[in-house]
């Protein structure tokens, strides 16, 4: 009886493993990075942004269904909130209830969200001075806003580790 040989990875396989999926991980978490950090910032700067009232134009639970590779339908929930407010006599719509926004696969915190901004009540909007069109109703640091940028050093640190565990890798790299 003869014992098969495991088979060996192809050359360009092994070049995708050892080479290109470590650099996909480390520029993905890069941009990560970059777009966590502009997200923190604005959180931070929103605290002191000037407020205005505002009023609720619409508020609902949006639902959002995705067809994975095998078929399945995922479901997520969105608050969808719209206000309408003016600075200096000009009118501005926003979205943003704050920075860092999520959806969830649990329509709890979206309703939560509805339920805190029913169409028609009179909200506090803070809006950045330079341009009005960005602006939340709740200002600050919440802590969804650190989730981009944690990802981003996940992704970019596992890069890394990747790389640097294939010699042929940091040979070709320096």
């Amino acid at each position: 009886m003869l014992l098969s040989q495991p088979k060996q990875p192809s050359s360009g396989k092994k070049s995708f493993i050892s080479r290109i999926f470590p650099l996909m991980l480390i520029v993905i978490g890069m941009l990560s990075i970059i777009y966590g950090a502009y997200v923190l910032i604005l959180a931070s700067a929103s605290l002191n942004w000037p407020t205005t009232q505002g009023i609720v134009l619409e508020s609902t639970v949006e639902r959002h269904h995705t067809t994975t590779r095998k078929w399945k339908t995922r479901k997520t929930y969105h608050a969808k909130i719209f206000y309408e407010f003016s600075v200096k006599g000009v009118t501005f719509k926003g979205s943003s209830i704050s920075s860092g926004d999520y959806d969830s696969n649990n329509p709890s915190h979206a309703e939560q969200i509805v339920n805190e901004y029913p169409k028609g009540k009179y909200v506090t909007v803070h809006y950045k001075p330079d341009n009005p069109e960005k602006c939340v109703l709740e200002s600050g640091l919440k802590t969804t806003a650190w989730t981009p940028l944690l990802i981003g050093i996940i992704f970019t640190i596992l890069g890394g580790i990747i790389a640097t565990s294939q010699p042929k890798v940091t040979k070709s790299l320096l």
